[in-house]
């Protein structure tokens, strides 16, 4: 793979198969994580179906999803994490639940969910959570809505694991007092409206990193793992 493949891909596949190996367990398991949650977000009428007639099945996968969120950040014990993945996978069969091409749509959270939780990631399992996870797979869409999830799986990719082609090299007097702060609120809240602001402490302390800004203040999808926040709070 290549920068310009890395940076232009719209299918999430080659380009994790090329991080997955060298990324770390925290990383790969919330950008699945991310992945399941857009999945159980699904359209307004499978949010319906899944929170009325399956609601007690929706609410164990999302209970079971945090848990494999905790267990990332390093909040909740193995332990705790393999009851997370019998939660998911007792949740994986629900009879009458949407179609996604042949499959329920409840199968496909639950698979992530479980493939995500192992307690020690491998790459392999890794893509396949994800390919599990991706619109992509099912008949049922669209040509457009296969095109769109691929496209947001990638965008979260690079906002995860940044370019590995290019090093950075994050001066700790860019880590100011402003930044960890501005930092540690997003990623608390789960909202990154102020990843200018944080662009703007990174400047106030003499950053020249046309990489870390521009991520900063472009139009880039920023969740939990986000490398620029990542370097700023001290995370791997």
């Amino acid at each position: 793979m290549t920068e310009a493949e890395w940076l232009l891909c719209e299918d999430p596949l080659a380009p994790l198969a090329y991080v997955a190996a060298r990324a770390t367990d925290r990383k790969l398991r919330l950008f699945l994580c991310a992945c399941c949650s857009r999945v159980l977000e699904g359209t307004p009428s499978s949010r319906r179906l899944f929170r009325g007639t399956y609601a007690g099945s929706f609410q164990q996968l999302e209970r079971a999803l945090g848990v494999v969120e905790q267990f990332a950040e390093g909040l909740v014990g193995s332990d705790t994490l393999a009851q997370a993945r019998r939660d998911a996978k007792d949740s994986e069969y629900v009879p009458g639940s949407i179609d996604y091409g042949g499959e329920t749509g409840l199968d496909y959270e639950a698979a992530t969910v479980v493939a995500a939780g192992a307690e020690h990631l491998v790459p392999g399992d890794v893509i396949a959570a994800c390919r599990r996870a991706s619109a992509s797979q099912s008949a049922s869409f669209s040509e457009e809505q296969r095109i769109e999830d691929a496209r947001w799986q990638s965008m979260l990719l690079r906002d995860v694991f940044g370019n590995p082609f290019r090093a950075i090299n994050f001066s700790s007097d860019w880590r100011t007092a402003s930044a960890i702060a501005v930092a540690s609120e997003m990623y608390d809240a789960q909202d990154f409206g102020s990843m200018p602001i944080l662009a703007d402490t990174f400047l106030d302390a003499g950053c020249d990193d046309t990489d870390i800004l521009d991520h900063c203040r472009g139009a880039h999808m920023h969740l939990r793992g986000c490398w620029v926040v990542d370097l700023v709070l001290g995370k791997d």
